[in-house]
């Protein structure tokens, strides 16, 4: 349970007072007013007009390589800027922070998404985030990402008699 829904229930708990005013807020106050500055933000960026207000527009995300995070290589394992429909309380869920100017941006969420019919389980749907390689001159880096930003899967075989026809090759490993 995050912070917010322990101190909702409470329209006169201390957090939600103004610290920079004399008064002393209540929920419904504290509430009205992000409301109003929220409108405010969304009029100054987007227009006066509601329906051009579009989630996607202010919340965006990045995806990274594991050599991503690092200062000195990040941008160039950096893929795209796409824009999110969703946030972490619905289905196509990303975490983040809002950052003024940048807007909205998403720092974690599931990176790979799978569906699995039990009554069916030689075969399932699959995407993930960076692609089949997180290396940056492999040809799969970031080859499934904008699939997976507009949510759609591969459908993919444990039958060996289905997945081998399109095989790349074989891989042993042995110790």
């Amino acid at each position: 349970m995050t912070g917010l829904e322990n101190i909702m229930d409470d329209p006169n708990n201390y957090w939600f007072d103004d610290k920079a005013t004399k008064k002393i807020e209540t929920r419904k106050e504290i509430v009205e007013k992000a409301g109003l500055k929220t409108i405010e933000y969304l009029e100054k960026k987007f227009g006066s007009n509601p329906q051009s207000w579009e989630w996607g527009k202010i919340s965006h995300s990045y995806f990274y390589t594991p050599a991503g995070f690092l200062p000195i290589t990040g941008k160039r394992h950096r893929i795209g800027k796409f824009p999110r429909e969703g946030a972490s309380g619905t289905v196509n869920n990303n975490e983040g922070f809002f950052l003024g100017p940048l807007g909205y941006l998403f720092i974690g969420g599931p990176t790979t998404r799978m569906i699995v019919d039990f009554s069916d389980p030689g075969h399932f749907h699959f995407n993930q985030t960076t692609g089949n390689s997180e290396n940056i001159k492999s040809p799969r880096c970031a080859n499934l990402t904008k699939s997976w930003v507009k949510g759609e899967y591969l459908s993919l075989s444990m039958n060996p008699e289905e997945y081998e026809k399109d095989a790349l090759g074989i891989l042993w490993l042995k110790r």
